[in-house]
């Protein structure tokens, strides 16, 4: 069944009480009815007289006493609403949802009448499942406008997504936008003295920690700079008696570790209220002595401002609108000689004699000579093949093989069409040859570091070379002598650096290269006088001497690199 915008994961988490039988509707959807006493990570708001918490399930809003007991639901239909916000009379609810067929826009819901009314109109981004078009609202103190970042398709570094902070008359007229260019804006609220404000997050590199500047504008349109913040700071709630804010902040270096925080104005230490472990929407009473969020399937009232936690009891009756999924096309291996042509290709080698080219697509390894005929699949089985690497005369292809969660090396032979299993284990990566064709490399998963070792063709038997934090971060591979081993290693979420290892007893590791940006997939070319690596899809290369390759050696070669790349 298929609910919109929403995990399975999430549903699975429901305590269900009772379920009603599915009752048909002419255009496929089905209404499903049951009562829960838990939620996942709901967005919560509390009304400005402290009597009501608006929340969220499976994309839905529900009313519910401060105190618990039976929540109410407000919303209904095949949509996903989400970011509830009371306005300052109390009286509307404006929210996101996807109800006009975008990935979201702001609508307000009246309290007394439960009706509906799209706000804005923002145009899909075309970038699904990461952001609205529209969303993050909050109301103007005279509860005439609202406030809400607009997202865009532009992505700024590292993936994540940028906005606009515009603002829209509830009585009509097009919106106004308050900031640009687009930047990594992630919450808007009003301060006090009433100036606007919202957070927008910094970062200068992919091994760099998140820095949040809290910025306010003037009436007169001039933005200023109110604190700046370590971390992440996301969801921003004013402490309604105008000392300070509360804030959501993350630090994704930290695996997911986030605070609910207490930040004075004008300056002055932080305060830890509570560690939260995911985005939180949360809201704060207008006594300023309560917090309400959710966490573990609960709401949770937080005690101001010790942080005391008060689990909130209550049920819910949630209805919910769902349809049957389209059963997928069947779909069967291809077989070992198929000459189906594969329309997307990865980790393409090409033969030492050029003559053959090895590829992976759908999930398997594929054959294809250069001198015309279709592509044929190599192997036979349905387990998943990656990393081909010819050996240097070309008869031997070793590849990694995948299936019920352990790795394997093998090695096929061209001209007897044997294959041969090598090694097995939890998890393998960035498979080469020696130069010799005698041994194997590549980087195994091990515990707390990993390894990078080197596999006898012959006989089966590992040699550990270096130890490594990375595991997925390159390809390991020996110099054209032999004599020593090139990989890339840092930190488990920062920079990576190449290094040259001699192996020889007791030699140290040696930085290739001394960048101040990320590079990934790192490999010295065949004759030892290049190197090339990729940043996202780009090429770049830098030639190679006796000194460590830094920011102004390196050229870009090409902008389009795709996944993957070989000399």
């Amino acid at each position: 069944m298929k609910l919109p915008r929403v995990s399975l994961w999430l549903a699975a988490s429901l305590s269900l009480l009772l379920v009603c039988p599915l009752t048909a509707q002419d255009d496929g959807w089905r209404t499903i009815e049951f009562e829960t006493t838990e939620v996942t990570s709901p967005d919560v708001e509390v009304s400005p007289d402290g009597e009501w918490l608006i929340f969220t399930i499976l994309g839905h809003l529900f009313r519910l006493p401060v105190e618990g007991g039976s929540a109410e639901q407000l919303t209904f239909g095949p949509y996903y609403d989400s970011d509830p916000v009371f306005s300052p009379d109390g009286n509307r609810v404006a929210f996101v949802s996807d109800r006009d067929g975008t990935e979201g826009n702001v609508f307000v819901l009246e309290s007394a009448t439960g009706e509906i009314t799209q706000v804005t109109h923002e145009p899909s981004t075309g970038r699904v499942n990461l952001n609205p078009a529209a969303g993050r609202p909050t109301w103007t103190p005279d509860g005439r406008a609202i406030v809400y970042l607009r997202f865009v398709r532009e992505v700024v570094p590292f993936r994540e997504e940028a906005a606009l902070v515009r603002r829209v008359p509830l009585s009509g007229g097009e919106p106004e936008t308050l900031s640009a260019p687009p930047r990594l804006f992630r919450s808007v609220f009003y301060l006090p003295d009433g100036r606007l404000a919202w957070t927008v997050v910094e970062r200068e590199g992919p091994s760099s920690t998140h820095t949040t500047r809290i910025e306010a504008m003037s009436p007169q349109g001039t933005v200023s700079t109110v604190r700046v913040l370590s971390g992440y700071a996301d969801h921003v709630v004013v402490s309604p008696t105008g000392d300070g804010l509360y804030c959501h902040c993350r630090y994704p270096r930290a695996y997911g570790f986030s605070d609910l925080l207490f930040v004075p104005l004008p300056g002055g230490a932080e305060r830890e209220i509570v560690p939260v472990s995911r985005r939180s929407h949360f809201a704060v009473a207008a006594d300023n002595k309560s917090l309400y969020l959710g966490e573990d399937g609960r709401l949770w009232r937080i005690a101001l401002p010790d942080g005391a936690r008060k689990y909130l009891s209550f049920r819910a009756r949630v209805k919910l609108e769902i349809q049957a999924p389209t059963p997928p096309p069947t779909w069967a291996p291809a077989a070992v000689g198929s000459s189906a042509a594969p329309r997307s290709i990865l980790d393409p080698r090409l033969s030492p004699d050029g003559h053959r080219l090895v590829f992976g697509a759908a999930g398997y390894l594929w054959q294809q000579r250069l001198d015309g005929g279709q592509a044929e699949r190599l192997t036979a089985g349905s387990a998943f093949e990656r990393d081909p690497a010819f050996s240097p005369d070309g008869r031997q292809l070793a590849f990694i093989r995948g299936e019920y969660g352990r790795d394997q090396v093998r090695v096929f032979d061209f001209d007897s069409r044997q294959m041969r299993t090598l090694a097995s284990g939890p998890s393998y990566w960035g498979l080469s040859w020696s130069p010799d064709g005698q041994r194997l490399v590549f980087a195994e998963r091990g515990a707390p570091d990993h390894r990078v070792v080197a596999l006898n063709v012959k006989d089966g038997k590992e040699e550990k070379l270096t130890e490594t934090r990375q595991l997925w971060s390159g390809r390991p591979h020996l110099s054209a002598d032999g004599q020593s081993l090139h990989f890339s290693d840092g930190p488990r979420s920062g920079l990576l650096t190449l290094y040259r290892l001699r192996l020889t007893e007791k030699a140290q590791r040696e930085p290739v290269t001394q960048l101040t940006r990320h590079l990934n997939t790192a490999l010295v070319s065949p004759d030892g006088k290049w190197l090339a690596f990729q940043r996202n899809t780009e090429l770049w290369v830098a030639p190679l001497g006796n000194e460590p390759v830094r920011e102004k050696h390196i050229r870009q070669l090409s902008a389009d690199g795709g996944e993957s790349f070989v000399f």
